[in-house]
């Protein structure tokens, strides 16, 4: 029972101490809609920047709000895992065989933006501008 109790409790100190090490190197910034955790990644010639993927800067322009003025994203509770890139947009699949007919690909959720940077700055006033 004793073994027993000290194995369970250096797993849960493991993984605390494992959670704890990778929280930290976990970037995060607040925009209006909420809370962002990006991701550490590296360019070819080894230097370090902050990727925060698949952000949504507009709601989905499905159904009723199809071709029509996008509409403002919805605030999010918690925090967006901003590790992952989002959909991509309808297209042709470019990299398939001439020969096998054209496919599409994508989702019509497809307004998301990935960020990467060099640095992450406490206090954002704004995290991105869109120029259109």
């Amino acid at each position: 029972m004793i073994k027993t109790c000290g194995i369970s409790l250096n797993f849960f100190l493991f993984i605390g101490c494992f959670l704890t090490c990778s929280a930290s190197n976990t970037p995060r910034v607040h925009v209006n809609s909420g809370e962002i955790a990006g991701g550490l990644q590296y360019t070819y010639n080894g230097r370090q920047i902050y990727s925060f993927l698949g952000i949504p800067y507009a709601s989905p322009p499905v159904q009723n709000y199809r071709f029509k003025e996008t509409q403002p994203v919805k605030p999010w509770l918690g925090v967006w895992n901003a590790t992952i890139p989002g959909s991509g947009c309808f297209g042709p699949n470019l990299g398939q065989d001439i020969g096998s007919g054209l496919k599409l690909v994508g989702q019509e959720d497809c307004l998301y933006l990935n960020v990467y940077t060099p640095k992450v700055i406490e206090k954002f006033i704004y995290l991105f501008c869109i120029y259109i």
